[in-house]
C-alpha cells in the first residue's frame, strides 16, 4: 500500500521527457514554414512566397529549400530550425535584416504531461500487520527498502501493487485468527491492531509528506513566475532606454528594425514559456542574454557619440587655428605688398621681380587656402620676400650712392658688359636714371650696371597640388 501511495504521489517527469524527445524532427517529417519581413534583397517579397509553404524531411535528414539548399534539419527542434534558416536568409543578403520565421511540424502531437490524483485514505481500512508481512515477504530487496525508508525514497522503477495481492493481504489476517485457538486469538488480534495503527501512521505522515513537497512545487512555480515577471519589466525598462538611445542617433535605424525583430522573437518566447516549466527556464536565460546584449549596445552607442564629439571639438579646434595662421598670413602678406608697391614707386628697375613675387604670393594664399601645410611654405616665402626687399633696398642705396657718385663726373663712352643675371634689372636701372629730375643733362650719358642678388631675380609660381 505505501509502495502503491508513492508512485501516485510521483509526478510525471517521464511523460515531459518523452515530450521533449518528441519535439526534435527525424526523416519523414513534414513541415509548415512562414517567411515574412524579408526585403533585404530586391526580389525578398519573392524569395519569402516561395518559402511559405510545407516540406518534406528525407530520408537522409536533410531539407531542401528553394535559393537556400540542403539543410540538415534532423535532430533539430522547430525553433532551432526556424533560426538556422533565418541565418541562412541573412547570410545569404550580406546585411543586418533577419527575416521572421516559424516552423510547424505537420502532423506532430504536442507534449502532455499527466498528474495523477491522490484518494483520501482515511474511509478505508489499514491493512492488518500479517498482510503487510506477507508484501514484505513477497517483494523484492529494492521494494523492501522503500518500504523502511517511508515514502520519499520510492523511485519511479517500482512496480504498483494489483487489487488481487492488496486483497489477498487483507484476507490473510483473518484466515491466520481463524486457524488459532481461542486463548491466542485475542492477542493476535491486539498485534495486528497495533500493527495496522503503525502503518496507518506511517501512511499519513508519507501523505504529509506528500503534500509538503506539493507546496513546495507550488511556491517554486510562483517564485519563478515572479523572476520572469520581473525579467520582463527590466528587459522592457532596457528596452526603451535603448529606442530612446537609437532616435538620438540617426545611424542606428538599422539596428532599430532588429530590435524591432528581436522583440517579437521574445513575445514568441513568453508565449512559448506558458507550456512547460523547462521552457519557461530557456525562455529566461534568452532573455538574459538578450538583455546582455542590448546592454552592450547601448554602451557601445555611447562610446561612439563621445568618440564623434570628441573628434568634432578636435576639428572646431584646428579650422580655428588654421583660420587664424590665414588672417596672419594674409597680414603679413598685405603688408609685404603694400611694402613693395612703396619700393615699386621708388625703384621701376625692380618692377618685374615684384610682379612674379606678387604672383608667387598670391600662389602661396590659394595653396594656404586649400592645405594648411602650404601655409608653412607660404610663410617661409613671405621671409624670403622680406630678405629679397631688403637686399633691393640695399641694391638700391648702393645704387643711389653710386648715382650721386659718377653725377659729378663724365663717364667714359667705352660701355661696361653687363652680367646676363643683372641685364633685365640694368635697363630698368638706367631708364630710372634718365628719368630722374635731380640729374642734370650731362648725368644722362652716364651708364651704370648694378648686380641684382639671386632672391630678386625673377622666379616660376609654384605648382599646385592637382588633388586639390
Amino acid at each position: 500500500m505505501l509502495c502503491l501511495v508513492c508512485l501516485v504521489l510521483l509526478p510525471g517527469f517521464p511523460a515531459r521527457a518523452q515530450s521533449t524527445t518528441d519535439d526534435k524532427l527525424g526523416p519523414g517529417d513534414r513541415i509548415e514554414l512562414r517567411v515574412w519581413r524579408w526585403t533585404a534583397l530586391r526580389d525578398g517579397a519573392v524569395e519569402g512566397l516561395q518559402l511559405n509553404r510545407s516540406f518534406s524531411i528525407d530520408v537522409t535528414g536533410t531539407l531542401d529549400l528553394p535559393n537556400i539548399g540542403g539543410i540538415a534539419a534532423a535532430g533539430l527542434r522547430a525553433d532551432e530550425l526556424a533560426r538556422l534558416i533565418a541565418d541562412r536568409l541573412q547570410a545569404r543578403s550580406g546585411g543586418s535584416e533577419r527575416p521572421d520565421t516559424t516552423v510547424q511540424r505537420i502532423g506532430g502531437q504536442p507534449a502532455t504531461e499527466t498528474t495523477a490524483s491522490v484518494e483520501p485514505t482515511g474511509d478505508k481500512a489499514a491493512p492488518e500487520p500479517s498482510a503487510v508481512a506477507d508484501i514484505n515477504g513477497n517483494a523484492s530487496a529494492p521494494e523492501r527498502a522503500d518500504i523502511e525508508n517511508g515514502p520519499g525514497a520510492a523511485t519511479v522503477s517500482e512496480p504498483p501493487i494489483s487489487g488481487e495481492l492488496a486483497l489477498k493481504a487483507a484476507q490473510a489476517p483473518r484466515q491466520a485468527a481463524q486457524t488459532l485457538p481461542g486463548g491466542h486469538e485475542e492477542e493476535t488480534l491486539r498485534r495486528e491492531l497495533a500493527a495496522a495503527r503503525a502503518a496507518l501512521d506511517v501512511m499519513q505522515r508519507g501523505a504529509r509528506d506528500a503534500s509538503a513537497q506539493a507546496r513546495a512545487v507550488a511556491d517554486t512555480a510562483a517564485r519563478q513566475g515572479q523572476a520572469l515577471k520581473e525579467q520582463r519589466q527590466t528587459a522592457d525598462a532596457q528596452a526603451r532606454d535603448l529606442e530612446a538611445a537609437r532616435h538620438v542617433i540617426e545611424g542606428f535605424k538599422t539596428r532599430a528594425i532588429i530590435w524591432d525583430n528581436q522583440k517579437a522573437a521574445m513575445l514568441k518566447a513568453r508565449h512559448a514559456a506558458d507550456a512547460s516549466q523547462a521552457a519557461v527556464d530557456q525562455a529566461l536565460a534568452e532573455e538574459r542574454h538578450k538583455i546582455e546584449l542590448l546592454e552592450q549596445e547601448l554602451a557601445a552607442s555611447r562610446q561612439t557619440i563621445d568618440a564623434l564629439e570628441t573628434r568634432a571639438d578636435e576639428a572646431a579646434a584646428g579650422l580655428a587655428g588654421a583660420m587664424k595662421d590665414r588672417q596672419i598670413a594674409e597680414a603679413a602678406a598685405k603688408q609685404a605688398g603694400d611694402a613693395l608697391a612703396l619700393e615699386r614707386q621708388r625703384a621701376d628697375a625692380a618692377a618685374h621681380d615684384l610682379d612674379a613675387m606678387r604672383r608667387e604670393r598670391d600662389a602661396s594664399q590659394q595653396a594656404a587656402a586649400a592645405l594648411s601645410a602650404a601655409l608653412e611654405q607660404e610663410r617661409e616665402r613671405s621671409i624670403g620676400l622680406a630678405r629679397g626687399l631688403s637686399a633691393a633696398r640695399e641694391a638700391l642705396d648702393i645704387f643711389k650712392a653710386r648715382a650721386r657718385t659718377v653725377s659729378m663726373k663724365r663717364a667714359p663712352k667705352a660701355l661696361i658688359s653687363p652680367s646676363p643675371l643683372a641685364t633685365v634689372s640694368g635697363r630698368s636701372v638706367r631708364k630710372q636714371v634718365q628719368k630722374s629730375p635731380q640729374l642734370d643733362q650731362a648725368a644722362s650719358d652716364v651708364v651704370a650696371t648694378i648686380a641684382l642678388p639671386a632672391a630678386l631675380l625673377p622666379t616660376r609660381p609654384p605648382k599646385l597640388d592637382p588633388r586639390w
